[in-house]
């Protein structure tokens, strides 16, 4: 009688052993086990309880080696995982360029991802699942230091956008760049680093459109500003500023060709400023051709008492001084001819150029 309750017990404990091993019962350990059990169930039906007992321990000692083995496959699972979470990571951070950007980092979950892999080459999984945490874990260290950095960017962006008033100037691309904003800080806050950092460059280039467009704005600006000194004679009449805002026009587009939208709109406004004090200034003629006038004959006296000319006729010597070496007789003021071109010398710093056109009109000189 106790020798079948030591046969029963071993039976049972046998078919308590195989049970885990159920979810592989491929192995051959499993299998082997579940043929001894039945071996030695027969040969307890059949009364020879010294071969059940016999085939009950061999069945319980393969029971135990499939246990092992389910047991080790479970472990090469679970590394399968981690391996495979690691080797993604270890992907990303080759495409950001990490082992330049992150040397150390980089390198020690390089060296970690190394011992992982020999470690479950050897099929010492534990090991390995262990090694390739750590490499996810100095991996998600660089992912953290990317999104910080971006958000830093990120922050200076939204801090220029407030500097010029973007919130009101540009309302719907403000409100765009915030809410991405803030959406990359709550990702960098939930550890989700790598949507951090997709939504602090989302949040640059937002910012980015809006710095194009005041770019485009300012620069079309300064086109017009440049274009209303033209008009006044600016590069005569005011030569420095006229050449200043140029200078900060050709700056401009320069930044702006670059990318540098920030810089090319504050050298248009640059110069736009250049010219804020451009006006028209009255311009008389630097040269003057002498004309057939029967009724009132020119002569340097009449023509330096015009309006356009000095408004003065006793300024008449200025023009002779500087036209008598052209006379045919320069020891003679009085012998012009029509068709002669005297020219007209500034005498108060004012603006003169060109012929002068009866059919323009010319403000007063002032005689005083």
């Amino acid at each position: 009688m106790k020798k079948y309750l030591l046969i029963l017990a071993s039976l049972v404990l046998a078919a308590s052993l195989s049970l885990g091993a159920q979810s592989l019962k491929d192995n051959p350990d499993f299998q082997k086990s579940l043929e001894l059990k039945a071996m030695a169930t027969q040969a307890f039906d059949d009364g020879d309880y010294d071969a059940a007992a016999d085939y009950a321990a061999q069945s319980q000692h393969y029971a135990s080696l499939s246990d092992q083995y389910v047991e080790k496959m479970l472990a090469k699972a679970t590394a399968d995982k981690a391996i495979a979470k690691a080797k993604d990571k270890m992907a990303w951070a080759d495409s950001i360029d990490a082992k330049t950007l992150y040397p150390d980092d980089y390198g020690a979950a390089s060296d970690q991802f190394s011992a992982c892999l020999a470690s479950y080459e050897s099929e010492d999984y534990p090991a390995s699942t262990d090694q390739a945490r750590l490499t996810s874990e100095a991996v998600d260290k660089i992912a953290l230091a990317q999104a910080q950095a971006e958000m830093a960017k990120a922050k200076d962006k939204i801090a220029w956008a407030d500097g010029i008033d973007a919130k009101d100037s540009y309302p719907d691309g403000y409100a765009k760049a915030k809410d991405a904003y803030a959406a990359a800080g709550s990702s960098l806050d939930a550890q989700d680093y790598q949507t951090a950092v997709a939504k602090a460059d989302e949040t640059i280039a937002d910012v980015d459109a809006i710095a194009k467009a005041d770019a485009d704005a300012a620069i079309a600006q300064a086109k017009g500003a440049i274009s209303s000194a033209e008009a006044v004679s600016a590069p005569t009449t005011y030569p420095k500023e006229y050449a200043a805002a140029k200078a900060d026009l050709a700056d401009a587009q320069t930044a702006y060709d670059g990318k540098d939208f920030p810089t090319a709109a504050a050298k248009a406004r640059a110069c736009v400023a250049a010219l804020a004090a451009v006006k028209a200034k009255p311009v008389w003629p630097a040269v003057y051709v002498v004309r057939l006038i029967p009724e009132r004959r020119d002569c340097l006296w009449r023509i330096a008492g015009y309006p356009f000319i000095y408004n003065n006729p006793i300024k008449w010597t200025v023009i002779y001084e500087a036209n008598k070496k052209t006379f045919r007789d320069p020891g003679n003021p009085n012998l012009i001819f029509p068709g002669q071109k005297l020219q007209i010398p500034s005498i108060k710093g004012e603006t003169r150029t060109g012929t002068y056109d009866p059919s323009a009109t010319y403000q007063a000189f002032p005689t005083k």
